[in-house]
C-alpha cells in the first residue's frame, strides 16, 4: 500500500506548525495581548443583548393563523380597560391569581374562612411598587369597570356566609342570588370542587379562585405591572404564612416566563 501522499500531508503540517511555534516563541507579546484585547472588545456585545423570554414570542410563529385570527377578533371586540371584561381578553396581559383552600381540607363555606378571604383581598389591594418616583398600589394599576377595580364580587357573600353555614340560606348551582341585593353570582367562575345535592343546591366547596387584573394599555403600565406581579408573589407568601386557615396557591401572568428564565440561568455557566 502506498503511504506516500499521507506522508506529504504529515510533513507539510509539521513544517507549518514548527514555523508557527518558532514565530510565537520569538514574539510572545502579540499572541498574549492581542487575544485578550479582542476578547474584551467582543465581550462588550453582551451588554447590548436583549433577552426575550415571552413564551408567545418564543414558541408561536409571528405570521401564524392564530395571531391573524386574534387580530380579526380584536378589531371587533377590543379590550377596554376602563370597562374591563375578562371574556374579551385575547392576550395574557398582567394579572395575579389565587386559588384558596382550607388548611384542614374541609369546605370553605364557613364564616371564619370568608372573613380571612376579605382580609386577604385587603392585603392584595395594599401591594405597592415604586415606579419613576411614584408609589403605585393595585388600585392605581388595576383594570377597571366604570372607575373602580374589577372586583371579586363573590367576596360579598362574606356578609351572609353565616346564614349559608347554618342552613338558613342555600346556594343554588350554577347561579345564585344575593338574598339582600339580588346580585347574581356565577359560581363556576369562582368555586372549585363543588358538591351539589339532587335539588341543585351546593353542599360543600373545596376551593375559591380570586383574580386581580392589571391595566396594560400603556407601556409604562406594563412595566409597572411586572414589578407589581413580583411584589404580589412576595406579599402573598407573607400572608399565607400568617394565615391560620387559608392554603394559598398563587400564579401571575409572568410565572411561565420566569420559570423558563430560571431554567436558562441554571444551565448557563
Amino acid at each position: 500500500m502506498n503511504k506516500f501522499p499521507l506522508k506529504i500531508v504529515d510533513e507539510t503540517l509539521k513544517r507549518w506548525f514548527y514555523r508557527l511555534g518558532v514565530y510565537i516563541g520569538h514574539n510572545p507579546g502579540y499572541f498574549i495581548i492581542i487575544p485578550i484585547l479582542l476578547t474584551a472588545l467582543c465581550s462588550t456585545g453582551f451588554q447590548r443583548m436583549d433577552y426575550n423570554y415571552d413564551p408567545e414570542y418564543l414558541f408561536s410563529p409571528s405570521t401564524g393563523m392564530a395571531k391573524l385570527e386574534r387580530d380579526e377578533l380584536e378589531s371587533y371586540f377590543p379590550v377596554d380597560y376602563n370597562f374591563f371584561q375578562p371574556a374579551r381578553m385575547t392576550r395574557v396581559g398582567k394579572f395575579g391569581r389565587l386559588i384558596i383552600t382550607a388548611k384542614d381540607g374541609g369546605s370553605i363555606l364557613r364564616s371564619e374562612f370568608w372573613n380571612e378571604l376579605v382580609g386577604l383581598e385587603y392585603g392584595v389591594y395594599n401591594v405597592s411598587v415604586e415606579h419613576e418616583g411614584s408609589r403605585l398600589t393595585y388600585e392605581d394599576l388595576c383594570a377597571k369597570w366604570n372607575g373602580y377595580c374589577k372586583a371579586n364580587d363573590i367576596l360579598n357573600m362574606a356578609s351572609w356566609m353565616g346564614e349559608v353555614e347554618t342552613g338558613a340560606f342555600n346556594l343554588s348551582y350554577p347561579i345564585t342570588f344575593d338574598p339582600y341585593t339580588f346580585e347574581q353570582y356565577t359560581l363556576p367562575a369562582y368555586f372549585g370542587g363543588v358538591d351539589v345535592d339532587d335539588l341543585g343546591m351546593v353542599e360543600s366547596v373545596e376551593a375559591v379562585s380570586l383574580n386581580y387584573f392589571l391595566d396594560v394599555s400603556e407601556d409604562w403600565m406594563d412595566e409597572a405591572g411586572m414589578a407589581w406581579e413580583r411584589k404580589f408573589l412576595e406579599e402573598i407568601d407573607v400572608i399565607a404564612e400568617a394565615s391560620p386557615s387559608l392554603e394559598i396557591t398563587k400564579f401571575v401572568s409572568s410565572t411561565v416566563a420566569w420559570e423558563m428564565e430560571k431554567s436558562k440561568n441554571s444551565i448557563t455557566p
